[in-house]
């Protein structure tokens, strides 16, 4: 099973989908397949009978629908039942050739949670943006994330083309990549190596963050507010328990996601952070710490170290008023041993991208609507070593020593936390970046912009 988003015919299909859903204002729109204007009625009707592309392989265009429709299936008339088979047929079929499978229980499993089987059987749900953007995400931080990617593709695609091909190559090229591996083996190296680095960028940001908001001073308060998630929580970020699809998110109200994510630790509907235990209140506020906008930066600072070497340098330019970027997404779960399971999506908008390697720097002007960077994580945390871990003596632990290391040396921080503070989490990142040029041609000013 390889996640292939170039794969012939329905990697144009997919794209088109993606931007489609991307561009639309309303996450709840309900898209069709567009008949081809050079094609007779029949023709249409009988393209949308066959749920297929075009016999040439061209992608079919995807727009709002416009018939008068409703979630419900009982006021859907036939005609309206129709079009909605045609797209979900449609989108079905290129989920399924982008992934390489037959089936959608063959699906990699983030993708298969994000894409409701039901809905792809008979007179299912109509197909929204909404559902486009969960399915195609998960698309591409499996991509970033699999040990199965065949090529530097799996990281990077988009419309241009120079841009593409030199971050592929500095990937392609990263200086602990062994020279004779195949492309596949390359693509699984960086994937696993970007896992790591990530790990190494979270442990030190959840440690900085927890002791900033509750360690201060060689003394503990738990009854603190946690700074960081606080701020997040009024900006972009959402929180969801368990089925995002059927619950809204924690709340923007703080007070109200303390209590939510205190019964989520206990798994107690009543109980609150006032009633809580002293361990429960630790535990809530090491939650917390993973909960920001650091966890996803930390995916892109662990890109850059990625790609290190001599010579090498990656810039990324954010574009946080485009239509690319998208709100921080977290979602909590348990496994079915209690460990703790953290989700994170999220796209950043791009503006620009600047890249140096031995042959040559260049900065690429990128269109902020469309360029972005999808991030994606999956932590996992055993539910004993989190609790040893939260209700460890803080108290021990030299912050300024910590904070004081050299700029950027995740390493050295890492190495002054002691043994009993730290968490033995399991992190899967993915990092997929989508660059599409300024007026869809590469902007330079002709000059090397940075060394």
């Amino acid at each position: 099973m390889a996640i292939d988003l170039n794969v012939n015919k329905y990697g144009a299909q997919f794209s088109a989908f993606v931007d489609f859903a991307k561009n639309a204002a309303d996450e709840n729109t309900i898209v069709c397949v567009s008949d081809d204007k050079n094609k007779t009625e029949a023709e249409n009707n009988a393209a949308r009978e066959a749920r297929m592309l075009g016999n040439d392989g061209t992608p079919r265009a995807i727009t709002a629908k416009t018939v008068s429709d409703h979630k419900g299936k009982l006021f859907r008339w036939e005609n309206s039942r129709n079009i909605n088979n045609d797209v979900r047929g449609l989108f079905l079929r290129t989920v399924l050739a982008v992934c390489g499978v037959n089936s959608i229980d063959e699906l990699p499993p983030a993708v298969f949670d994000v894409m409701r089987k039901n809905d792809f059987e008979a007179d299912g749900r109509p197909l929204t943006v909404r559902r486009i953007r969960a399915v195609s995400n998960a698309i591409f931080e499996a991509a970033g994330a699999s040990a199965h990617q065949t090529t530097a593709a799996a990281f990077v695609s988009g419309n241009d083309a120079a841009a593409v091909k030199h971050l592929q190559r500095i990937i392609a090229n990263a200086s602990f990549l062994p020279a004779g591996a195949t492309p596949e083996e390359k693509a699984a190296l960086f994937a696993a190596k970007l896992s790591e680095n990530v790990a190494k960028q979270v442990a030190a940001k959840v440690t900085h963050l927890f002791c900033k908001s509750f360690v201060r001073n060689k003394i503990e308060n738990f009854g603190n507010e946690h700074g960081q998630f606080k701020i997040d929580q009024k900006r972009d970020m959402k929180v969801y328990i368990d089925d995002r699809d059927k619950r809204d998110d924690i709340s923007k109200d703080y007070e109200t996601a303390r209590d939510k994510l205190v019964r989520f630790i206990t798994g107690n509907n009543d109980d609150t952070f006032e009633g809580a235990t002293e361990s429960v209140k630790r535990q809530t506020g090491l939650l917390m710490s993973f909960l920001n906008q650091y966890s996803a930066t930390s995916v892109m600072t662990a890109f850059v170290n990625t790609t290190e070497g001599e010579g090498v340098n990656v810039q990324f330019a954010g574009a946080t008023t485009g239509r690319a970027e998208t709100e921080l997404d977290f979602t909590l779960s348990r496994t079915a041993e209690g460990d703790i399971q953290i989700t994170l999506g999220k796209s950043l908008g791009a503006s620009g991208i600047s890249l140096t390697d031995k042959d040559g720097n260049q900065m690429y002007f990128l269109d902020g609507d469309t360029s972005c960077c999808h991030v994606g994580m999956e932590i996992t945390l055993p539910a004993d070593n989190f609790r040893e871990v939260a209700e460890a003596d803080w108290t021990a632990f030299d912050y300024d020593a910590f904070e004081a290391a050299p700029d950027g040396d995740t390493d050295a921080q890492l190495a002054l936390i002691p043994e009993q503070l730290r968490l033995n989490a399991k992190i899967t990142a993915s990092a997929h970046f989508e660059l599409n040029p300024l007026d869809m041609q590469n902007i330079n000013n002709g000059n090397n912009i940075m060394a």
